[in-house]
């Protein structure tokens, strides 16, 4: 059954989230959305939350500030906040994850699998190099599904110089919050302050999987990682070259005790028609690593 339940970041925004549970479950996935997500809007949710908790794992899926492109998030003081994806800062993305940590804890939860998808697995990972050891040493493993190159996929997208141009021009003016004139992607209508944040050059914060540049010093910051790692991507991801670049990931990651990455023939960004086969393999994944 699904209920919803929710969290108060340390900036005291509140967040929703929704929770399947099955009695006797002591280990939790926690899925952190990607760009512009939601709660409802990815075909393996409904996998997720089936299969997971009748084979030991509760499933949480939440909202954080990249939720939507822009929305109102309540806050504890009774008020409104607007942010989603057209407003946000990458490095806030740890308070979301902290709050979601915590009140998984609360629940009762030991063992914590963080997954997450799209933009999703920079968050994490930038969350988990960086979180208090008290918190951290319940996180047992990563699943990142489409662990993107933002940046490299970026500077790919036609109107990328230009849009950079632009943010730059509207900062020294001081409209950072102010809409630019295209969208990246063709679809992604983002606010001066956000699109230099994530995408103004190597050494931005979201620059986590540089596949495009495979001597980055950044993929330093990926040889931390000290848990297990399984990793999905299809043949028609937005990745450039999916089966070469989980290659790389799975070389960088060179402190992980252990190390899977799935490419799917035909699967595109968003799993769509492979839910169970994903679900399948993840537990199976977990199972095999004894996450208890």
């Amino acid at each position: 059954m699904i209920r919803f339940v929710k969290a108060i970041t340390k900036d005291n925004l509140v967040f929703t989230g929704q929770l399947s549970k099955r009695e006797g479950n002591k280990n939790l996935i926690l899925h952190i959305h990607g760009m512009g997500g939601s709660l409802y809007c990815n075909s393996f949710y409904p996998f997720m939350h089936d299969f997971y908790p009748k084979h030991g794992y509760d499933f949480l899926v939440v909202e954080n500030r990249g939720t939507h492109s822009v929305v109102g998030f309540g806050t504890k003081e009774g008020g409104i906040k607007i942010i989603g994806n057209t407003y946000e800062l990458f490095e806030d993305s740890f308070l979301d994850i902290d709050a979601w940590m915590r009140k998984s804890l609360q629940l009762g939860y030991e063992n914590i699998v963080l997954e997450a998808h799209s933009l999703g697995p920079s968050k994490i990972v930038y969350y988990y190099l960086r979180a208090e050891e008290e918190t951290r040493k319940h996180i047992r493993a990563f699943v990142l599904l489409s662990p993107v190159d933002m940046l490299g996929i970026a500077k790919e997208d036609k109107n990328y110089s230009q849009l950079l141009e632009e943010a730059k021009r509207l900062i020294e003016k001081g409209k950072e919050g102010e809409l630019l004139s295209k969208d990246l992607w063709g679809e992604c209508r983002l606010s001066a302050k956000t699109f230099l944040n994530f995408f103004a050059n190597e050494r931005v914060a979201a620059n986590v999987f540089p596949y495009h540049n495979p001597r980055s010093s950044k993929w330093e910051e990926l040889a931390k990682i000290d848990i297990p790692v399984l990793a999905f991507s299809g043949m028609r991801d937005v990745i450039s070259h999916p089966k070469e670049a989980m290659d790389i990931l799975k070389r960088k990651l060179t402190g992980s005790p252990k190390v899977e990455t799935v490419v799917f023939e035909r699967a595109e960004h968003d799993f769509k028609g492979y839910g169970e086969q994903l679900v399948k393999r993840v537990v199976h994944f977990l199972d095999g690593i004894s996450i208890n």
